[in-house]
């Protein structure tokens, strides 16, 4: 839940999404996902990867894609090179590109 706002003020009918409505996907071993906004052109996805966790390397094929760390530190592969980032840090991966996102931190 955000700060300062209680559970009720965030609906499914309210344009405003978080992690306390957004739709929730589980992936690899204890990895969530909040797709906080999706149609045809764009999304944003949410993620929470703890430490010592990846996903596989693969593309996505029509889109980019753009890694924002929140907070701690993860590891992103791409073709041309591994590439550390920290919180407020971003990074594009062009569509096509086979990628791996990682979180080696031990920082929680």
């Amino acid at each position: 839940m955000n700060k300062g706002h209680s559970e009720e003020y965030f609906t499914e009918e309210s344009p405003v999404r978080n992690r306390a409505n957004a739709a929730h996907y589980g992936w690899g071993d204890g990895c969530d996902g909040w797709r906080l906004h999706e149609d045809e052109d764009f999304g944003v996805i949410e993620e929470l990867v703890p430490p010592g966790r990846a996903e596989v390397p693969h593309r996505h094929s029509r889109t980019g894609q753009v890694c924002v760390i929140l907070e701690s530190e993860a590891e992103l592969v791409l073709e041309d090179g591994r590439h550390i980032l920290r919180g407020g840090d971003s990074l594009h991966v062009p569509a096509g590109a086979l990628h791996q996102f990682r979180n080696d931190s031990v920082i929680t």
